[in-house]
């Protein structure tokens, strides 16, 4: 296997991961603001409104850092 083909494959899982985890996020905002909004019974978690953009702002930061790594490991390899 090439370098280009496994750094891809590394950045490929990465995104993937990153795409799972903010759709996630997204998930649970929308299930505890439409509970909070209309009193639906859902006993979603209030504090997910404002957990989940800064878990998500952190997660793109670890992104960025593997997408850094990445670059650097294809650069020198």
């Amino acid at each position: 296997m090439s370098k280009e083909d496994f750094v891809s494959q590394q950045r490929n899982g990465v995104n993937f991961l990153f795409g799972l985890l903010v759709v996630g996020l997204f998930m649970f905002w929308l299930w505890a603001a439409l509970d909070g909004a209309f009193d639906l019974g859902w006993n979603a978690d209030p504090q997910i409104l404002w957990l989940a953009p800064s878990m998500a702002i952190f997660a793109y930061i670890v992104r960025f850092f593997c997408m850094r790594i990445f670059g650097f490991i294809e650069s020198n390899y």
